[in-house]
């Protein structure tokens, strides 16, 4: 009977369908669910519940002609990522909403981003909130950014530039910004 158990336990973990546990690409990630999680949209770039979807949803164009989609190809984690871009290179932006926030609470906020490599493409400027990024550019291999930011106000918003957000003499066409393993933990 044991070494049925340890036969399915290795099976389950390596097929990927261990419960608890997302086998991705030699990486484990827990997965299960956070009352306090406030990326509840379900997409390519967040999970709340541990089931990601190939979707955009959440995500808006804030500036300029920006486009959101999702791709399941080059992922940090998941099945799939959210894709910004810009097919002009004029200055876009997009944002993420944070799920009912309260006016002076607190949230970490953890997210994995790369660009192509285009126009120094940049977190800036979040929506009322305080903490956020102020300008940073983004690099062309995965990294992960997390900033503990408190809300001034009953809406926030997360905010992305794909093309430098508009510095002098940036912008091509084709700049993007990938987001994944996107979390918005309220903590307090």
């Amino acid at each position: 009977m044991k070494r049925v158990l340890i036969l399915l336990l290795i099976f389950t973990i390596y097929s990927g369908h261990g419960q608890g546990i997302l086998f991705d690409s030699y990486k484990f990630v827990s997965c299960a669910p956070d009352p306090n999680e406030k990326a509840t949209d379900l997409n390519a770039a967040n999970d709340p519940n541990c089931t990601e979807a190939d979707s955009t949803a959440g995500w808006a164009v804030y500036s300029g002609d920006a486009v959101i989609t999702s791709a399941g190809t080059d992922v940090y984690c998941g099945a799939s990522k959210i894709v910004i871009t810009t097919p002009t290179g004029t200055s876009s932006s997009v944002t993420y909403s944070i799920a009912d926030p309260t006016n002076g609470s607190t949230y970490t906020v953890t997210f994995w981003a790369r660009t192509n490599g285009g126009c120094d493409a940049t977190m800036s400027a979040w929506i009322n909130c305080t903490g956020g990024p102020a300008g940073v550019d983004v690099t062309t291999t995965w990294t992960q950014y997390t900033y503990n930011i408190t809300t001034t106000n009953t809406w926030a918003r997360l905010r992305f530039y794909p093309d430098g957000g508009g510095e002098s003499g940036c912008g091509a066409p084709g700049d993007t910004i990938e987001i994944d393993c996107l979390s918005i933990i309220k903590t307090s």
